[in-house]
């Protein structure tokens, strides 16, 4: 069933396409359809259990207070080798304008870091009753386009809408009939990707966009804290621990 409405997600975002934004109403109309459809049945992307039947919790591996073997999906958008020193995950949804003016300030802060830090981006729905980021990601994928549909993202507005997506790929030259025609055909294999991702979401309790994880630690601003990031960069890379103790609590050193 969950399967199912996803796929209805697809051809809804691929007949909103086919007006090429013209009719913003129209746009609108479509979606609060599919948001209502979803909320009858409970979210298609629901926090309960069913979400993850058949997807093993063997994937995590709970190595230590806030350290985490978070799993990765070869569908996820990576940049850096595979074993650098330096790995940054991020759990976000490209519909999340603002999100993405967070990560980008981020990483400018982790740039001298080069070849030695990595970046996975996992997704997470920024409104779980709406998939248009993810699938258009996945999209972009498939073409060999996921640097330059991440790296490109607007971040002027709050959330992006399928309208918006539309002109984003309108402005890189994508044909819209060919992202139309993809939205049906590919759509239970991309779905399945984001699927994958919300459920590690779900079992390394992210609730909110942007979330971190450096090294395994989960980035909360008490413990691991997103502007010492470099700092805990330049540690690892000195061989010396990431961090000491605060305020007289023992932090955990590697």
């Amino acid at each position: 069933m969950k399967v199912s409405l996803l796929l209805i997600c697809a051809a809804i975002i691929a007949a909103v396409i086919g007006f090429k934004v013209v009719n913003t109403d129209a746009v609108g109309d479509n979606l609060t359809k599919l948001s209502a459809a979803n909320k009858q049945r409970g979210s298609v992307f629901a926090d309960g259990d069913q979400l993850a039947q058949g997807l093993t919790t063997q994937r995590f591996k709970y190595v230590k207070p806030n350290k985490y073997d978070v799993p990765e999906n070869h569908a996820n958008y990576q940049i850096g080798a595979k074993f650098a020193p330096l790995q940054l995950v991020i759990f976000t949804d490209p519909a999340c304008g603002s999100c993405q003016y967070q990560i980008n300030t981020v990483l400018e802060t982790m740039k001298d870091f080069g070849k030695n830090l990595r970046v996975v981006y996992k997704y997470k729905a920024h409104n779980p009753d709406i998939l248009d980021g993810g699938l258009f990601a996945q999209y972009m994928r498939k073409k060999g386009m996921h640097k330059q549909f991440w790296d490109n993202l607007p971040t002027n507005v709050s959330t992006l809408s399928t309208a918006d997506f539309v002109s984003y790929l309108e402005g890189m030259n994508i044909p819209l009939d060919e992202v139309r025609a993809a939205m049906v055909t590919e759509a239970e294999r991309s779905l399945n990707h984001l699927l994958q991702d919300q459920a590690d979401a779900r079992h390394l309790g992210v609730q909110e966009i942007p979330t971190y994880f450096f090294n395994g630690y989960r980035v909360d601003n008490k413990l691991v804290k997103l502007e010492k990031l470099p700092d805990y960069s330049r540690n690892i890379l000195q061989g010396r621990p990431i961090w000491g103790s605060e305020k007289g609590v023992q932090i955990p050193l590697n």
